[in-house]
């Protein structure tokens, strides 16, 4: 794969450049800073919106590729997952403005990463009904710094979903944080947000 670094992008960019930046762009993971480094010089020059055009075109063009090659099982556990996701939001909290990502899998389709505190390894569709340990750190860690944010929302769907024993969690956020539950939720909050009481107060 061509690489083009911060250093040898051009004033102008040429067809064959554009198509080089987008395939950088779409690289996943990506193996070095160079993206990274050009699409905040591209950023700086106006010129990244070009990029981002295309590169939402070919994922639109590959993701609709996909859902013609899903069965109608993998549908239907997704638009069951979906409609869990929205008969849980709260109706009175605001979700942000009308422009902002409707939830993570719209998030990653627009800016080509995971929002923070999720990787494919954890996200809701991917989740089993078995965690190795790795999962389970990361997701007590999603738990800790983003608990109150649409990521943890999503996460703790597809583990609900899946039937995924919570205290697996809970004592991983206890080992790293020292504390059973958040200091600012009471037992009965914990209880009303996530249909189970912490470790050790059932």
């Amino acid at each position: 794969m061509k690489r083009i670094t911060k250093e040898e992008l051009p004033e102008i960019l040429t067809e064959d450049i554009i198509n080089i930046l987008v395939e950088m762009a779409l690289e996943n993971p990506k193996r070095t800073f160079d993206w990274a480094n050009v699409s905040e010089l591209l950023e700086q020059r106006g010129q990244l919106k070009v990029i981002l055009d295309k590169v939402r075109i070919i994922k639109r063009a590959i993701e609709r590729a996909a859902e013609d090659a899903k069965s109608d099982e993998q549908k239907y556990l997704e638009a069951e997952h979906n409609k869990i996701s929205y008969e849980n939001l709260e109706p009175n909290k605001f979700n942000g403005n009308m422009g902002q990502p409707n939830g993570i899998y719209d998030y990653k389709d627009r800016y080509g990463v995971w929002p923070p505190g999720i990787d494919d390894s954890i996200a809701p569709l991917n989740l089993k009904n078995k965690l190795d340990q790795e999962q389970i750190t990361k997701i007590a860690n999603l738990y800790i710094l983003h608990r109150k944010n649409v990521q943890w929302k999503e996460v703790y769907n597809g583990l609900k979903n899946n039937k995924i024993d919570f205290s697996l969690i809970f004592n991983k956020v206890f080992e790293i944080n020292n504390k059973i539950f958040p200091l600012d939720m009471t037992i009965e909050e914990f209880k009303e947000m996530y249909g189970t009481y912490p470790p050790g107060y059932n």
